[in-house]
């Protein structure tokens, strides 16, 4: 079974989600586009969404984090050297940075606080934006493998921004739909999973989440319930769910979902 946008419902129209895969389908092959693409608006409302506000929100609970060290935010801003995306001016000692990285930081805190007493070394994402997440995670842990699964058109545009990291750009494979199982010890998936319509939320829960050690995602309200696919997982997980009202964005309620399959 592909991975299509037909079966992929993010809160947003058709049309836009259209000249989306459009526009990374030429970024994947274009120089020239993938230079500016994080501030392309035909890319930027799907995945560099995030105002200065709620990147305010974000740095503050980065600072509160208990595994925050400000030797981090260095390498970490690297993620903006490529794809010029549109900075906001914050506190040093972030200075200028994508609001959009902040939020990649606090997941990655978060991703860190949950494993920390894991050997993660394979990595699965699904829906990996531009491969932001991936990158900025591996500040903090040394996966050996990391595989992003999204549309065809989305992976090539990942390949492209992650080939720019040279010490990690091995690690990376890209993939469009899960054709066989695959064993890993992390899952990663922000609201693009919840977003997915249910055969193929069916697909990825038995082809890799029921593959993984633990799981870390955001659900947000997606044409399917959150509660088909947490009935689905309570046999096979313990699940810790926190439950917070996301007024930024059009989810509604949105919950961060953690899962540790049961021994």
């Amino acid at each position: 079974m592909k991975y299509k946008s037909s079966q992929w419902t993010p809160l947003a129209n058709k049309k836009k989600l259209s000249r989306y895969e459009k526009f990374c389908e030429k970024a994947g092959k274009k120089p020239r586009l993938l230079k500016n693409f994080r501030s392309n608006p035909d890319f930027g409302f799907i995945v560099e969404n995030v105002s200065r506000e709620r990147g305010q929100d974000y740095l503050q609970r980065i600072v509160n984090h208990k595994y925050f060290d400000e030797s981090q935010i260095t390498h970490v801003k690297k993620n903006d050297l490529v794809g010029n995306p549109n900075l906001e001016r914050y506190k040093m000692p972030f200075g200028e940075i994508s609001p959009n990285t902040l939020r990649y930081f606090l997941n990655a805190l978060n991703i860190y606080n949950f494993t920390k007493n894991d050997s993660i070394k394979n990595v699965v994402e699904v829906g990996g934006g531009y491969g932001g997440l991936g990158r900025v995670l591996s500040c903090f842990i040394s996966f050996c493998s990391y595989t992003i699964f999204d549309l065809q058109s989305v992976n090539k545009l990942q390949k492209s921004y992650i080939d720019n990291y040279q010490n990690i750009a091995d690690k990376f494979s890209y993939e469009s739909e899960p054709r066989k199982s695959l064993n890993s010890d992390l899952f990663i998936s922000n609201y693009a999973f919840s977003e997915l319509g249910e055969e193929l939320q069916k697909l990825y829960y038995e082809n890799l989440i029921l593959k993984c050690k633990k799981a870390y995602l955001i659900l947000n309200r997606g044409k399917v319930s959150r509660e088909v696919f947490l009935n689905m997982a309570k046999d096979d997980f313990n699940i810790e769910i926190k439950k917070e009202y996301d007024l930024h964005r059009p989810n509604g309620e949105i919950y961060y979902t953690k899962l540790t399959k049961k021994n």
